[in-house]
């Protein structure tokens, strides 16, 4: 399968850029996962909207071959809004600064990817006013979750497997806008507050494999449109 870049028709400018190697979507067809480091001309694709480098071998750190292309240098990417780059094992986050200047970013995917020493990536994320979609599951994230998490747009929410530890902050549940919370396997302790009820438009909700105590609170019966698991 040949990878083509999708173009502006108006323009001819790259707007759409989709790299993402083998996986269980694409299983039928025959792709072969991109191997070491991405060219620095990826910063000449100044109208680049969608980015897709998941499910590769992509080698380094993200500073070493995005940083170049991230501001000062990247703020020629400055119109990406869609940035994936899950799945790729042999990459690692030392710090998630870079991301906090794609102002129209509004889907961020690093999950499966080593981010153990991105200790920013909390403050980082929330300098994103349109991120609607924030994935980092399995990444080992710092250990401690963070008590200040507040979004007012994010509608998909994934930190599961993380091994995250400490309560689940009560800021997270009156985040009007999200849909879609997963939590699982984690180390996340104390109980289930009375203000998840505030949540009324979560409609998916996982929590397994966690050190939590007692039930959900009694007004979540009034959630009737939530999967929980």
């Amino acid at each position: 399968m040949e990878r083509c870049p999708l173009c502006d028709n108006q323009t001819g400018n790259v707007i759409r850029l989709d790299l993402r190697g083998p996986s269980n979507h694409n299983a039928s067809i025959s792709i072969a996962p991109l191997i070491g480091k991405l060219s620095h001309a990826l910063q000449e694709l100044k109208q680049l909207k969608f980015l897709d480098l998941s499910y590769n071998q992509i080698s380094g750190g993200i500073p070493d071959f995005l940083g170049s292309l991230m501001p000062p240098n990247l703020g020629s990417l400055s119109s990406l809004n869609s940035l994936d780059l899950s799945h790729n094992s042999f990459l690692s986050v030392n710090n998630l600064e870079w991301v906090s200047r794609l102002h129209q970013l509004r889907y961020l995917a690093i999950s499966y990817v080593n981010t153990s020493k991105a200790t920013d990536w909390l403050e980082s994320v929330l300098k994103l006013p349109s991120l609607q979609v924030l994935s980092l599951a399995s990444s080992m994230l710092p250990a401690v979750f963070p008590s200040l998490f507040n979004s007012s747009n994010l509608t998909h929410l994934d930190l599961s497997g993380n091994a995250l530890h400490g309560p689940i902050p009560d800021a997270l549940w009156n985040m009007k806008s999200l849909q879609h919370l997963n939590l699982s396997r984690n180390a996340l302790g104390g109980g289930f507050p009375r203000c998840l009820g505030n949540s009324s438009n979560l409609k998916f909700l996982r929590l397994a494999s966690n050190n939590l105590d007692g039930k959900l609170p009694e007004i979540m019966k009034n959630l009737s449109c939530m999967s929980v698991l």
